[in-house]
């Protein structure tokens, strides 16, 4: 679901998971954490093994990818979650 305190309006591409628990903290305690910079390592890991199968890719062909895989948050764009989700199936159907 849509964290409270994520980024919203246009510039969404897509959402991702967002939380991940650290051994060791950063300027605080080691446990949960959740923000939009774990969710953009989710999609970098993303493409990354999309690269890996497809090297030969451009940028443009792995944006297209990323967004034809992604779960529909609907019929259309939202703010929310941008294009869709990536979430596990997405990353499936993205490597296929």
């Amino acid at each position: 679901s849509h964290w409270p305190q994520s980024n919203v309006g246009n510039a969404v591409f897509l959402a991702a998971p967002g939380t991940a628990d650290f051994p060791v903290g950063y300027q605080g305690q080691p446990g949960p954490y959740a923000g939009t910079s774990i969710a953009a390592a989710t999609v970098s890991h993303a493409l990354g093994l999309y690269f890996q199968r497809n090297p030969q890719a451009t940028a443009e062909q792995a944006t297209r990818a990323l967004q034809s895989a992604v779960s529909q948050s609907g019929t259309a764009r939202n703010a929310q979650l941008g294009h869709g989700v990536l979430d596990a199936d997405a990353l499936q159907r993205l490597l296929r």
